[in-house]
Order: C-alpha cells, then structure tokens, then sequence
C-alpha cells in the first residue's frame, strides 16, 4: 500500500513533503557559447558535423517518510541496495499497537457472539426457563385463590372478618401480577428478539469491526515500503532510533527514469523534433554508448538578451531540450556528466 502507510515525497532539488518534482541531481545547464559551434569544447558542432551538446544524467528520487512517528525496529536495508516496489524499508516498533489489535479483536468476537445469540433465539434452554417461570406464577394464583376460597368457606354463611378478606384477596391480586409478567416473558422468549434489538446488535458489532480495521490500517503504516523499483539512495535512519513523523527516513532513486537536460543555440534548435534519436556517451564508458530520444523542446528560448537586435545576439538564444536514456544495463548514475550526440 503506497501503503500504504507512508508519505511518499517525489522531490526534485532537495526534498518536500507533499511536492512533487523532478530532481535534478548535478547542474543540468550547459552554456553554450558562439565559440562552441566552431570548436571541440562539449557544446554545439558545426551544420556540416551535426548538433552535439553536454550535460549530466538525471534521475526521479522519491524521500520517503511515515505518516507516525516511532522507535524504529528495522532497516533491512542499506545504501546502494537495488529494490523492488513495495519492498519493506524501515519498521517501527508497534508493540502497543499490537496490544490494542487484541483487545478490538475480542471486541468483535463479543459483539459477534450477542448479535448471534440475538438471531439464534430462542433457544431450547431459555423456552425451559421461560416455561418453569410461568409455571410456578400459575402454580401462585392457584394457591392464593385456594386459600381466599377456603377463608370465604370457613365463615360461610357469614363473611369473613374485613382484614383477613383484604388480605386474602391481596395475595389472589399480586399472584395474578406476577403471572402476567411471567407470561409477558415467555412470549417474548418464544417470539425471539425484536428487529430493534438485532438493529442494536449490528450497530455494535460494525464499530467494533470499524476499531479493528483502524488499528490495523496504523500497524500497517508502521511499515514504509519502496514506492517504486529502484536503488536506495539515502538511509537517514538507524535502528533504535526515534523516527519522526513526517521526516525522511529513506531516498530511493527510480534508475528507469534516467533523464537529461542540454541547451541548444536558436540556429541549431530548428533541426530537432521531439521523438529524435540520439546517442549518448559519459566518460566513465568511454568505449560505449547509450540510445535515447528527444522527449520535450522548450518553447521559449533561455538566456536571452534584454535587447536582441544583432545577428550575433540573438544565436545567443538557447532552446532547453530535454532527452531521455535507455539504460537496461544499469550502470549510469545520476549526475554522471554525459555528451549527447544527436543523430542526423
């Protein structure tokens, strides 16, 4: 998960939380004079030799940092190591957050079980118990309707005495009572549990699942993972030490986008076209050389005077033009000073 769990800073010129640039990794400008379009000195050549320019390889790093901040556990790996994307970079220690997964997770199994045993109503053993309360309450109001019959017997033909009726009569009443709410209980019992106890049940049951996927979604983030395919760049991190959230921990450079950038006078400019061949050359491989394409050509010229009105003057414009490399072998590294050949 771009993690997934961590801020991925795509930099160029430094790095930038949230900024999303192109690095360029070693001064990409070349200034070319007139003196160079009759020379040998790394610029432009002349019409007949064809358009030659210098500049230095490029490549997008991306400064890698956490959403939390945290002890950090584990840095499985080191500088110059070649990476894969979602590769494990840099651990934090999530021990805390470990204890409070458990917790939510037997906060779900509980709310699971009573949403359950909602549903599954009723059971065998609640009717046997429902059943035996309403029993004995019917077994009361049989007791206490005996007892005012043989009090209204023991007087006849006369009545009772007013205080031992009232009282008789009282029983009979609370008997009748209790065995209404016995039998209340039971047809609730028999009749299972309503749509707004089963409602409730669910309610529960999703916060605590929602709980247990946030503590997840955190321990995830714990972990920071290369973005991309690439070389590790720069390990800012060391285990044991307190990593801050939002700091960069980890630059990975993404060597399949090797770029760079030359600068072309105004009288050469004209012979190129986005999409050109051009053959590329560095001098740590002097023997061997690179394909590459033109990708964009400035609109506007650089460099220009405040006043051009002179012929001389204005050849001083210059065109950026960028080119992307075709590396497969993996050997050019950026900022290496390259020649840029561009194919007639």
């Amino acid at each position: 998960m771009m993690g997934r769990n961590t801020l991925q800073t795509r930099q160029i010129v430094g790095w930038g939380l949230g900024n999303h640039r192109r690095i360029r990794i070693g001064m990409a400008c070349v200034f070319i004079g007139i003196a160079c379009l009759t020379s040998s000195c790394g610029g432009i050549q002349s019409a007949e030799q064809g358009v030659d320019a210098s500049g230095f390889i490029e490549a997008t790093s991306y400064s890698l940092a956490m959403e939390f901040g945290g002890t950090v556990r584990e840095v499985p790996v080191a500088e110059g190591d070649v990476v894969l994307a979602d590769q494990v970079l840099v651990v934090l220690d999530s021990t805390e957050q470990e204890s409070m997964r458990i917790q939510a997770q037997a906060g779900v199994q509980a709310a699971r079980a009573v949403l359950k045993a909602l549903r599954d109503q009723p059971s065998d053993e609640e009717l046997i118990i429902a059943q035996a309360g309403l029993d004995e309450a019917q077994g009361k109001v049989d007791a206490a309707e005996a007892e005012l019959a043989l009090l209204i017997a023991q007087y006849s033909p006369f009545d009772p005495p007013d205080a031992e009726l009232h009282l008789a009569q009282t029983a009979v009443a609370i008997a009748e009572a209790e065995l209404q709410l016995a039998q209340a209980e039971f047809d609730r019992v028999q009749a299972g549990a309503s749509e707004g106890e089963i409602a409730v049940a669910q309610a529960q049951l999703a916060e605590a699942e929602a709980n247990l996927a946030l503590i997840d979604l955190q321990i995830e983030r714990m972990t920071l993972r290369a973005p991309v395919d690439g070389v590790v760049g720069q390990v800012l991190v060391n285990v044991g030490e307190i990593a801050k959230a939002g700091g960069p921990l980890i630059q990975v450079i993404d060597r399949s986008d090797l770029r760079l950038t030359v600068y072309v006078p105004e009288t050469q400019v004209a012979r190129l076209a986005v999409g050109d061949s051009v053959v590329v050359t560095v001098d740590a491989y002097p023997d061997d050389s690179w394909d590459g394409n033109i990708a964009r050509i400035a609109d506007q010229a650089q460099f220009t005077p405040s006043n051009v009105q002179t012929v001389e003057e204005r050849v001083k414009l210059v065109f950026a033009v960028e080119i992307t490399v075709e590396d497969e072998s993996g050997r050019l590294k950026s900022g290496m000073p390259a020649d840029v050949s561009f194919v007639p």
